[in-house]
């Protein structure tokens, strides 16, 4: 089964939607982390306690179920009870899914976005993938200070927030850099050559083929270790 991917929203300008895409993806691999055992995906409980699964998949939301079924057979109530594991294309699938929900929802915030540089950009975005369009709008000074590309005023409400004092501290100073100097976060960095995943599943679930990048992700593992 493929999940059929939308193409990015109109804020995104057509002509770096594939460098924003790629490298926010890896770098959503790195911050989210993983946990394989035997090569399949297992859902755990994230510093929050929510059930989640491949690159931050949140198997309690309530849109998780019709996302899932884009991608697989199983259920969320299934790899909640660990009765049932992802396969690495699949959780690629989610992540490409999540990743464009997330660009959708950072566009709402910033209709002029293609006019910010492409390194706050995929700050914006990896925030808003990481906590979700409605707890990013709570960012009140921050919107405005990335409209007025106040990028000082950015970064001070970045790292002033419960965000970064004590929810994922040393992700956020991570993001708050990268919107005060205009460098890319790191390991937001683009894939090599021919080796971006295209995350093909089949029908049955199974794989039909092995990506190019499989063992490209960093082997770090989600909280308790998300802070560092």
């Amino acid at each position: 089964m493929t999940a059929a991917l939308s193409p990015p929203p109109p804020c995104v300008a057509a002509g770096s939607a594939d460098e924003l895409t790629d490298r926010l993806k890896n770098l959503l691999i790195f911050e989210e982390g993983r946990i394989v055992r035997n090569g399949l995906h297992v859902s755990y409980r994230d510093s929050k306690g929510i059930a989640t699964i491949g690159y931050g998949f949140n198997l309690e939301d309530g849109g998780a179920a019709g996302v899932l079924r884009r991608v697989t057979a199983k259920t969320t109530s299934d790899l909640i009870a660990k009765a049932a594991f992802l396969t690495e294309p699949e959780a690629q699938s989610l992540l490409l899914i999540s990743e464009f929900v997330a660009l959708n929802g950072v566009c709402r915030h910033f209709p002029r976005f293609r006019v910010i540089d492409l390194p706050r950009q995929i700050v914006l975005s990896a925030m808003v993938y990481q906590m979700g369009e409605a707890r990013f709008g709570k960012f009140r000074r921050l919107i405005p200070a990335v409209q007025a590309q106040d990028w000082p005023a950015a970064t001070a409400s970045m790292e002033q927030s419960k965000w970064s004092r004590s929810d994922s501290p040393l992700r956020a100073r991570r993001m708050a850099a990268a919107m005060r100097t205009g460098a890319f976060p790191p390991f937001a960095r683009p894939s090599p050559p021919g080796q971006r995943f295209a995350a093909p599943i089949a029908a049955d679930g199974l794989d039909t083929a092995t990506p190019t990048d499989a063992g490209a992700p960093p082997e770090r593992k989600p909280w308790p270790f998300d802070n560092e």
